[in-house]
């Protein structure tokens, strides 16, 4: 009876502080206990002197008798009561009561707190200790049919906090839902997107949406974040450029927006941190697309070389300059020589004043020349030979 008497007004005590408080602190706890210790030794005390009294009543011995050792005897149980009963949550941790086996809500800051000998407390990282989640790789299709590569090549990471203890505490794997609410945010954003090409680029953008608060705590935020979305576009394979989301896309990521950030704080999860992910394209499209781009920057800068040279040949042969001159100074002009002119500049061939003979002349004076150059060196070669 006595013991169940003094359960309920720790209980009682400590339930009150921590309403008032949240986080018990180390001196309210040892207040505590420095109090409950107290009223334990009165008690003690109190018990020695009524046993002497009722046991040593002979001789006036209980009147000797009875304040000796009741003193030191009531002193020892507040001391063993306090110190016993003393436990030290890690600096940075947060400890969560048990209360006879039952996990509570009550938390204690970090310190040494002072809890009955029916409390356990179970330490959990604090709210100000990171931790960072590596993201496995996937593949997701976006509109035009094409896959946005996400965390295959490198892998993505998310930074957190747990704020929540006891809700941490309830979770049976906190890390796991983490992650598949964290790959369910991605193919949401990047499978509304309107191509691969185009979503790698913006891939910035999907560590904001992720973080975004939830619907109600800051609709700023939002705004401001969904401007961003609208006004992101890309370029057509033909040129021209259109909205990276359409408005049935942009009317579903409003409908997920911050939801994330919520559910995370159902399994005691905070201070999210999504680092910019490691979004791509097919390598074999985009390789493609690279080699493609390439050719047509090559063809342009031909086209441009070919009308220089055309315009200065022509400029040249209209002035009656003989062919063979005109050619000459144009080749040394540009630096190029007539193989090229031959090979990549036919049209050449079809003008007048002489051109086309006096191209062929240039490739056959060369080829004498290369001839002669070729079997000066054999002979040379077999004249060392002998």
């Amino acid at each position: 009876m006595f013991k169940s008497v003094v359960n309920l007004l720790v209980g009682l005590v400590t339930y009150a502080l921590y309403a008032l408080t949240g986080r018990i602190k180390p001196w309210v706890s040892q207040g505590i206990g420095l109090l409950m210790s107290g009223f334990v030794g009165l008690v003690v005390y109190g018990l020695v002197v009524w046993f002497i009294q009722h046991t040593l009543n002979f001789w006036y011995l209980e009147e000797i008798l009875r304040y000796i050792p009741a003193a030191p005897l009531g002193a020892l149980a507040a001391y063993e009561m306090f110190f016993s009963c003393r436990y030290e949550v890690p600096v940075g941790r947060v400890g969560v009561a048990k209360i006879f086996g039952s996990l509570t809500e009550i938390t204690f800051t970090d310190g040494i707190q002072w809890v009955p000998f029916f409390v356990k407390i179970i330490t959990e990282p604090g709210p100000d200790e990171k931790f960072v989640l590596s993201i496995p790789g996937t593949r997701i299709g976006t509109q035009d049919g094409t896959e946005v590569y996400f965390g295959t090549f490198a892998p993505n990471s998310i930074q957190y906090s747990i704020t929540d203890a006891v809700r941490y505490i309830v979770v049976d794997d906190p890390e796991a839902a983490l992650c598949a609410e964290y790959m369910g945010a991605a193919k949401m954003f990047f499978g509304q997107a309107a191509e691969a090409a185009a979503a790698r680029n913006e891939g910035r953008l999907f560590p904001d949406f992720v973080m975004l608060p939830s619907k109600g705590e800051d609709d700023v935020q939002h705004a401001a974040f969904f401007t961003r979305l609208e006004a992101a576009k890309f370029k057509d394979a033909d040129g021209t450029e259109d909205d990276l989301f359409s408005p049935e896309a942009l009317r579903m990521l409003r409908d997920e927006a911050g939801t994330f950030a919520s559910n995370t704080k159902l399994w005691g999860i905070g201070n999210v941190l999504a680092f910019v992910p490691d979004v791509r394209e097919d390598p074999a499209t985009q390789e493609a697309t690279e080699k493609l781009q390439a050719a047509e920057q090559a063809g342009k800068t031909l086209s441009v070389k070919m009308a220089s040279l055309t315009a200065h040949l022509k400029g040249l042969t209209d002035l009656d300059v003989n062919p063979n001159a005109a050619l000459a100074a144009t080749l040394k002009v540009s630096g190029e020589n007539v193989e090229f002119v031959h090979r990549d500049m036919p049209e050449f061939m079809g003008m007048p004043g002489g051109v086309a003979a006096g191209i062929n002349q240039h490739r056959k004076g060369r080829n004498r020349h290369g001839n002669k150059q070729r079997s000066q060196s054999s002979g040379g070669a077999k004249a060392a030979g002998t």
